[in-house]
């Protein structure tokens, strides 16, 4: 442009509007300055946390390619930043029979999902370490460029949980063992009341032989269940009342009388000192029916249902088609030995009993879970 054929005036303006491009020119350089210093601001800052971190960390491109590691990486797995930098991390850490595991593993990082898993890693020495892994995707204006793979060493924690498994294992056969011993002892216990009772004379003698060997057999196998469970906090119930109740049947069985037992069980899993008062209670409950409910030749039938409600609460019932308790009796007052067990065992549960006297006998027991 030939400034010499302006006018003052034209010219005026053009310097006004020269100047005020200088004055945007040197807004712009200001902010830039300003960027530029928090840039340099957070990259120092990045930079110290990067190498100042506790977890082992390598910067890869969307390659696998290392870019950049931390001073833990260096002391974890014994190389250098020279020695790892542009080598394959895969290649540099992982052993070959678990790389293609590792390349699942990126794979997934670069669909922009993080990772977090755990697996061996190889040191420099060729020692394998247990590592916890967690893969991120590094993101810049929307464009992966790369993923960050972070490594916390867990094999202290790893042999510590061995050492526990291993103590919780040895723990758990020697309390398998304390059951089956107590089962055995037991079962001793209730051969000797057969054995006494078979030489009785005398037919109530007899049968205090016979109920003490049933109440007997009924803590036996609960620690039967026990010593075979898997969970040796927990009895699988259900088992437990079809052994028990089986039998019952068995013991009490008179020629000519046919009494049907049916069990209807849920899933119920009990400890030990719910177990055992729940089994005495069934014992004695399911004896007197067999005993009493149906004289003479007269058949009938037994029923004996467990489960929790919607509340978590145990219901426990036990009903007989027979002829019933006397109305006149109060099992709770009564004298009879079996009947106040029942109630000394429903209260050392914290629970409650119903007797129910319509078309026979029921009994309906209620306990927390």
């Amino acid at each position: 442009m030939n400034y010499s054929r302006l006018s003052k005036a034209q010219l005026i303006n053009k310097l006004q509007e020269l100047q005020r491009r200088i004055e945007k020119l040197e807004k712009a350089k200001s902010k830039l300055e300003i960027i530029k210093e928090r840039l340099t601001t957070e990259k120092a800052f990045f930079d110290q946390m990067f190498e100042s971190s506790q977890e082992v960390i390598a910067m890869v491109d969307n390659k696998g390619v290392i870019l950049r590691i931390n001073k833990k990486f260096t002391q974890v797995f014994g190389y250098s930043p020279k020695e790892a930098v542009g080598k394959m991390l895969d290649e540099l850490v992982t052993p070959p029979e678990l790389r293609s595991e590792a390349q699942k593993i990126s794979r997934e990082i670069e669909k922009g999902k993080g990772i977090t898993t755990e697996g061996l890693r190889q040191r420099k020495d060729g020692r394998l370490i247990n590592v916890s892994i967690i893969g991120l995707p590094i993101i810049i204006n929307h464009q992966q460029v790369g993923q960050y793979a972070i490594y916390i060493d867990i094999t202290d924690r790893i042999k510590m949980e061995e050492r526990l498994k291993a103590s919780l294992k040895e723990k758990e056969m020697l309390l398998g063992e304390i059951h089956h011993r107590v089962k055995n002892n037991m079962q001793i216990m209730a051969s000797l009341f057969r054995l006494q009772s078979t030489q009785a004379k005398d037919k109530s003698i007899r049968e205090f032989f016979n109920v003490g060997q049933n109440r007997i057999k009924s803590m036996a196998l609960i620690h039967e269940s026990l010593y075979r469970s898997p969970d040796l906090a927990r009895i699988d119930f259900s088992d437990y009342i079809k052994k028990i109740t089986t039998h019952l049947l068995a013991m009490y069985s008179i020629e000519g009388k046919k009494v049907k037992l049916t069990t209807e069980v849920e899933n119920v899993y009990l400890d030990i000192n719910r177990a055992i008062p729940c089994g005495l209670i069934i014992n004695e409950l399911v004896s007197n029916a067999l005993k009493y409910a149906f004289p003479g030749n007269s058949n009938g039938e037994i029923m004996v249902k467990m489960f929790s409600d919607e509340n978590g609460k145990y219901k426990l019932i036990i009903s007989d088609n027979g002829i019933g308790l006397p109305e006149n009796v109060d099992f709770r007052q009564t004298k009879t030995l079996g009947l106040q067990l029942v109630t000394d065992l429903v209260r050392q549960l914290d629970g409650h009993i119903q007797l129910e006297k319509d078309k026979g006998t029921t009994f309906k027991i209620e306990f927390e879970a």
